[in-house]
């Protein structure tokens, strides 16, 4: 019971902690879910159901996936790399950002690269290609939150361990060569996930020196949420 009390604590926190215990859950769930699987001989794996479908036949199938897909990622080194992103990289936008705009921002994020994942399946012909059916969405979230990072502060430096001093533009472009190169398989379709995800965290910076926040309507539908879940208890 302490740990849940603690986990609860850390939850209410700060929004930045609530996505990293989301991603920690829905990765736990996948675990568990790969262990009920093992026994049986259907095909099916923790993957499948809980990342995108980016093949729109099997989506209304698990229609699901929308709210667990950008918490997923690809094994256990896949999941340590975008927590300890994820953690970092949303500590530094809190320096001149709102929690709201870094929730908003990573749910915008996973967004777009579902909708350019559908834009690509709508390609006559695509479906033929030998690629996977499934694709995690937490690093595209992250490169959400990078990339307007990147756009925000370019040549704030950052001290890494023996390398030294880093542009924060150069030290996203190699997170997000690197994530990419930690997916099993790299097809186009991971390529333009991200590809979205980046040009949304562009897009969000450049409104914000505009006077212009995309988040708003985010924030506005989790105040709702909460008032209609307050209500009701």
């Amino acid at each position: 019971m302490q740990l849940l009390d603690l986990i609860k604590d850390k939850y209410n926190e700060s929004i930045l902690n609530r996505l990293v215990i989301l991603n920690c859950a829905v990765y736990i769930v996948t675990l568990l879910i790969d262990a009920v699987l093992s026994f049986s001989d259907g095909g099916l794996s923790a993957a499948v159901i809980t990342q995108f479908q980016w093949d729109l036949g099997n989506l209304p199938f698990r229609p699901w996936t929308l709210l667990t897909a950008p918490f997923t990622s690809f094994g256990l080194w896949h999941f340590l790399f975008n927590m300890v992103t994820l953690y970092w990289l949303g500590g530094l936008f809190l320096t001149r950002g709102t929690s709201n705009a870094l929730r908003g921002l990573y749910i915008l994020g996973a967004m777009a690269a579902m909708a350019a994942i559908i834009l690509v399946s709508l390609i006559p012909g695509i479906h033929e290609k030998d690629w996977p059916d499934s694709i995690p969405l937490a690093s595209s979230a992250v490169l959400a939150i990078g990339s307007a990072l990147a756009f925000q502060l370019p040549d704030k430096t950052e001290s890494l361990p023996v390398i030294g001093q880093v542009k924060i533009k150069w030290l996203i472009l190699a997170l997000g060569i690197v994530d990419i190169s930690m997916l099993p398989r790299v097809t186009p379709v991971n390529d333009i996930a991200h590809l979205a995800a980046a040009a949304l965290g562009w897009l969000f910076q450049r409104l914000i020196w505009k006077g212009k926040d995309i988040t708003k309507p985010v924030t506005d539908a989790f105040i709702f949420l909460d008032t209609w879940l307050k209500k009701i208890k």
